[in-house]
């Protein structure tokens, strides 16, 4: 999860992970993809948490999920 991101991101053209909705497994867009679900409200921007999910863990990058 940490290093796959960037990994997606420097291919030609970028591509980006998206969380899917079981936490555990991700699928990968290109840009115009992206931005269609984006569009649609598909897909919102997500902060990590911690201690149970009560604090945001600001050390950690935001990351794309699917909404439920």
């Amino acid at each position: 999860m940490k290093n796959y991101p960037d990994f997606f991101a420097s291919l030609t053209p970028p591509k980006f992970m998206v969380m899917n909705t079981d936490g555990k497994t991700f699928q990968v867009f290109t840009e115009a993809e992206l931005s269609e679900l984006k569009n649609a409200g598909k897909v919102s921007v997500q902060m990590p948490k911690t201690m149970g999910g009560k604090v945001t863990d600001v050390t950690q990058k935001p990351y794309l999920k699917f909404k439920e």
